[in-house]
């Protein structure tokens, strides 16, 4: 079986997590336009004010 996650969103990196556990050796496959790695939308705020480092 493999598996395509559509975006690199908290929600995907959920889904690839979610699906790991329920069995480890499936193949996943995550695909975004997205120019840079997963990261959470939820604390770019502070990222950007220098509150939190990446």
């Amino acid at each position: 079986m493999s598996i395509l996650i559509i975006g690199n969103s908290a929600a995907g990196v959920a889904a690839a997590e979610a699906v790991r556990q329920m069995d480890p050796l499936v193949e996943v496959t995550m695909v975004s336009d997205e120019p840079y790695s997963s990261y959470s939308r939820c604390v770019i705020r502070e990222v950007i004010s220098g509150k939190k480092k990446t």
